[in-house]
């Protein structure tokens, strides 16, 4: 198995975002690409991403309290398979504070007859 390099990794999220290498956008990009690496750690992810450890320490609540970091465990599995790239997508936008996961019951919606 290939070992994942600091490189890779920047090149991918790159890849994903197509913004530059300063930019928020990528800086989300990578954060979530490492921790799929490292789990949710901010210390291993800054090691492992080369981000500043502030940075990753100041997204680490709105990690957590959206889901995409729980415990030690990272919920990103879509992120890496064929499509996954809407789903990392949507979670870089809540690093990034643009919108939030939905919480609760999933919506259920109700049949509604045809309208004459």
């Amino acid at each position: 198995m290939e070992t994942v390099t600091k490189q890779m990794l920047r090149d991918e999220a790159l890849r994903l975002c197509e913004k530059e290498i300063d930019s928020d956008e990528f800086r989300a990009y990578l954060l979530l690409l490492a921790s799929t690496f490292t789990g949710a750690d901010a210390e291993a992810v800054a090691r492992r991403s080369g981000l500043p450890l502030e940075y990753v320490m100041e997204k680490e609540p709105i990690l957590r309290r959206n889901g995409i970091w729980d415990g030690k465990f990272v919920a990103g599995e879509q992120w890496l398979q064929d499509g996954g790239g809407l789903a990392l997508t949507m979670d870089a936008c809540v690093v990034l504070g643009l919108m939030e996961k939905a919480r609760g019951k999933p919506f259920k919606s109700k049949k509604v007859g045809a309208v004459s």
